[in-house]
């Protein structure tokens, strides 16, 4: 509706004013009527018309109230819905008075909110198609990424398989080379063929190492290396590993070190082929990088829990040392530090993946010119028959020994073995003041035994070595060098200058210990061959690996049969019965797994043979299939015959501790087994019905009976029960009970499972 506008007041006045205005008026008539006579009107006609122009004003006054009151209920019902956002509707603009304007005002900002709603709209829906169109594109991306993933994963995993099919190819030549080139260096060498043969035996270990290193790294990447659990020595391990990497630190001048405490188990349940594949990863790293000085591995007892323990294999050395810049980066693949002297750099890369898996970790202090400590912390489980000492004889209990050896580490070393197998030990740290004690000693107070720790020269250059050499020239009393050097020339010459025997200091505590008790209780007594009269079976299609076994097997006494492949070893062994069969695990016709199982099925009685698996590399359910099928140990090549005595004839290697001794015997043994069900079971009534004392006395039983044995796991978990029922005050059912018991109960299982295997 149009209007003008005339000195800023409207032309027409809306109906509701105009009702007010109205009835203004007639309310001033109504009061001047009232106050002004009428002439022309009497007094009741007077009366009448003011009632009637009051009338009029309120009817006037309460229509213009009802309009308002209806303008106002409009305008509110479309803030209402503009408030809900229902702006699809308009308010009427012909209102009363100001409602008019409001109800503009309120139109106005409606068709402003549509206008912003239809400009979001169209934003949101092309923002929905970008984004569509982006998931789009990212779900093709991760299917394109998921199938190159699934490829990657095939060819790790093809890799993986060809390598290692190509291992076992060149591992069985390799393992020949080796074997023939420790052969040969027994046989009598002049100097340049010893060192020719030096640098082929050097050669073949590092190709050997390189084969095994991308083997292994090979099958990490494709997750497919796997842990075997066997029951091993751990001594046996860093011995064997300091003894093979021996010759490399005595190539060096360096002194190599095994410092093993006596708290630590001999018996632990673990993978030892990848044990020893870590101790050499890190004590090669260490002989590599160490120009003079020592070499220390220690191997130390850190905690036990839940039937396992925890040991600290640490590898000190007096090198170049590390930056800390260089460590961050030293555990990366193909990552060497310093100048490289050859080797893939997946050594402690390597390392550090093995102790992941095995649940451990790895650690490293070092200092720049100071030397560096590397170090591995790993798990392994008690076993029943475990020891925290390695056994001796009896008979070396208060022995005399005078030991020279300057170099004060690896005589610590020595001091503490012999000390603990009782003997007296007096130091030297200088060859001069032995020789002039052994010149001044009274007959009566000369040691049982002299030892003295040499240089490969120190005969040469020391006059107080030789001295002391020519003193024991009768073996009065008899004298055992020890030399950083395995060159067997240089240890006839030693015995020929003097000693009564000579060995590389790497030599084991258990051959240091048998020597030690010929040469003090056997003075002159023949040498005999461990296995002399015995026969044994040896079966390889690889004819270089067959002579090889062969001929070590003869250096211990045994008289040998060789076949060609698994069947021909199964008739032979038909026919002749030999105690002793060594079965390569990959032959024609009859793999080494499937001949054992028919040896065993053969069998009509007691003895049984000895049955020896022996291959290049054997994987976890390989292992496995060869112990179900009756073997009853198992050498990865290549080995020597110290090595392989052990697996043959492990009694021979010393006395048996009290706890083996006790597990084998028979009746012993038959009585555990009937004993420990019976006992856990007496423990289980006793918190089924909530006795504490009954269940104290249970407990106290049942440890008593594994400490009695020896029974390690069992003895630990039966002392942590037994002081937890020791502090509590009663035996309520919940999780705490429920899991004292179940400890108790796996370590009764995991104990007559261990002593239920022949």
């Amino acid at each position: 509706m149009k209007r003008t506008e005339t000195m800023g007041y409207p032309s027409r006045w809306p109906p509701g004013s105009r009702r007010l205005l109205l009835a203004a008026a007639a309310l001033v008539a109504a009061g001047v009527l009232l106050w002004v006579p009428l002439t022309t009107l009497d007094p009741d006609q007077q009366r009448l018309a003011v009632l009637s122009l009051l009338l009029l004003a309120l009817m006037l006054i309460a229509a213009a109230a009802t309009s308002s009151r209806r303008a106002l209920g409009t305008i509110s019902r479309g803030l209402h819905a503009l408030a809900q956002q229902r702006t699809d509707g308009r308010l009427p603009e012909d209102l009363p008075g100001n409602a008019a304007e409001l109800a503009r005002a309120t139109n106005r900002i409606t068709q402003q909110l549509n206008e912003l709603r239809t400009r979001l709209d169209d934003q949101v829906t092309e923002q929905t198609l970008h984004l569509r169109q982006e998931r789009d594109r990212l779900a093709d991306m991760n299917q394109k990424l998921r199938g190159a993933a699934a490829q990657a994963q095939d060819e790790a995993r093809a890799q993986s398989e060809l390598l290692s099919s190509l291992s076992h190819e060149l591992r069985t030549p390799l393992t020949g080379i080796l074997g023939y080139a420790d052969l040969l260096r027994r046989s009598g060498l002049n100097g340049e063929q010893s060192q020719q043969l030096d640098t082929l035996e050097k050669s073949g270990q590092a190709l050997l190492t390189m084969i095994n290193d991308l083997l292994d790294w090979s099958r990490i990447e494709a997750g497919r290396l796997r842990l075997n659990a066997e029951t091993f020595d751990v001594l046996d391990s860093t011995e064997d590993t300091c003894a093979l990497l021996a010759p490399l630190a005595y190539d060096k001048s360096l002194e190599l070190v095994r410092i093993v405490y006596h708290d630590v188990p001999r018996q632990l349940r673990g993978d030892p082929q990848r044990l020893r594949q870590i101790l050499t990863n890190l004590l090669s790293n260490a002989i590599k990088f160490t120009d003079a000085g020592e070499v220390v591995l220690r191997v130390m007892r850190e905690r036990e829990d839940g039937g396992r323990v925890w040991l600290r294999f640490s590898v000190s050395d007096s090198g170049i040392g590390i930056s800390p810049d260089q460590q961050a980066r030293l555990f990366q693949p193909y990552r060497q530090v310093g100048k490289s002297s050859g080797g893939t750099g997946l050594g402690l890369s390597i390392t550090r993946k093995l102790a992941e898996l095995m649940g451990g970790e790895t650690a490293l202090e070092s200092t720049p010119g100071k030397g560096s400590t590397f170090s591995v912390l790993l798990p392994f489980r008690l076993v029943a028959e475990s020891e925290s000492a390695a056994t001796h004889d009896a008979r070396l209990r208060d022995r005399l020994v005078w030991l020279f050896e300057p170099h004060a580490t690896a005589r610590l070393a020595l001091v503490h073995w012999l000390e603990f197998w009782g003997m007296q030990v007096r130091s030297f740290s200088a060859a001069k003041s032995l020789a002039d004690s052994l010149q001044q000693v009274s007959a009566e107070s000369r040691p049982d035994l002299i030892i003295l720790g040499l240089k490969p020269d120190d005969a040469d250059k020391d006059a107080n070595v030789r001295r002391i050499l020519a003193a024991c020239a009768e073996h009065q009393p008899p004298l055992l060098a020890l030399v950083a050097s395995s060159a067997l020339p240089l240890h006839d010459a030693l015995r020929d200058a003097g000693a009564a025997a000579c060995h590389p200091k790497s030599v084991g505590r258990r051959r240091l210990h048998d020597e030690i008790l010929r040469l003090t209780l056997d003075r002159g007594a023949p040498q005999v061959k461990p296995l002399q009269g015995r026969s044994a079976l040896v079966a390889d299609n690889n004819a270089i690996n067959r002579r090889y076994l062969s001929t070590l097997c003869r250096s211990l006494g045994l008289e040998v049969v060789e076949a060609a492949d698994g069947d021909a070893a199964l008739q032979l062994w038909l026919q002749t019965r030999p105690p002793i069969v060594l079965l390569d695990a990959h032959m024609p016709k009859m793999s080494g797994i499937e001949c054992a199982r028919a040896i065993r099925k053969a069998e009509t009685g007691p003895p049984r043979c000895r049955i020896l698996a022996v291959s290049a590399h054997l994987e976890p359910e390989e292992r496995s299939a060869f112990t179900q099928a009756g073997a009853d140990s198992i050498l990865i090549k290549p080995f020597d015959e110290r090595e392989l005595l052990r697996s043959l004839e492990p009694g021979l290697s010393g006395p048996k501790p009290v706890a083996a001794q006790l597990t084998t015997d028979p009746e012993l043994l038959q009585l555990l087994r009937e004993e420990l069900p019976q006992q856990f079971l007496d423990l289980e009534r006793a918190f089924g019905e909530r006795n504490l004392e009954a269940a104290r006395d249970a407990a106290h039983t049942l440890r008593g009976t594994a400490a009695f044995y020896h029974l390690a796991s069992l003895r630990q978990t039966t002392s942590a029960l037994e002081q937890w029922l020791l502090r509590t005050t009663g035996l309520q059912p919940g999780m705490q009970s429920r899991r004292e018991l179940d400890n108790v109960r796996r370590a009764v299982d995991d104990t007559l499972a261990a002593i239920q295997r022949p």
